[in-house]
């Protein structure tokens, strides 16, 4: 499903690319120093997001590459 609602047509990769960027903001520790359970909440999510995705995560495959020494990441959905 995209932003305005409406049914992706590879629902595979749409999951990959969402789950892909939900991962990216949940690595990094925002408000660690103002909420005590920053931590934890991140860690409960890396647990759930397991338990969630077990099914489909073997079917996306992360490519990184380089451009001008920037590192790129895509994200590509390699189920039928």
């Amino acid at each position: 499903m995209n932003k305005f609602g409406e049914l992706s047509e590879s629902p595979g990769q749409a999951y990959c690319e969402n789950k892909h960027k939900l991962d990216n903001f949940m690595q990094d520790p925002v408000l660690k120093y103002s909420r005590q359970d920053s931590d934890q909440i991140r860690a409960i999510y890396m647990r759930e997001s397991k338990k969630l995705g077990q099914r489909l995560d073997d079917l996306c495959k992360l490519d990184l590459h380089e451009n001008s020494y920037t590192p790129i990441s895509t994200i590509k959905y390699i189920g039928s």
